[in-house]
């Protein structure tokens, strides 16, 4: 089993300039070796971000951001078991999460 992350982890980690690299870093040494993907939804959510910043250069910078994360996480269409370990995920995130936030936010 893995875990599929959510984009509230991935905006506040790009927001205080982590790269994508960083952020998978800190979330391996937080789960140990772990699967970990991403669903169609949380680029989505990324793109309509990127989208709404105010000068171009943030857009390109987020934009390239999601390129990168896009090609080093596997991305999973929307489909039933994706949304049953998004689920668990969510919940096992409360045992973890300010862990991992203090190390990457």
């Amino acid at each position: 089993m893995g875990i599929v992350l959510d984009s509230s982890v991935i905006i506040a980690a790009e927001r205080r300039g982590h790269t994508v690299r960083e952020i998978l870093e800190q979330v391996k040494a937080v789960q140990g070796e772990i699967e970990i993907g991403m669903s169609v939804v949380t680029i989505a959510e990324l793109g309509h971000g990127a989208y709404r910043t105010k000068t171009q250069v943030q857009q390109q910078r987020r934009l390239e951001f999601i390129e990168r994360l896009s090609s080093d996480v596997p991305v999973h269409p929307v489909t039933l078991a994706i949304a049953r370990l998004a689920g668990a995920s969510k919940v096992n995130r409360k045992r973890w999460a300010s862990s991992l936030r203090s190390r990457i936010c």
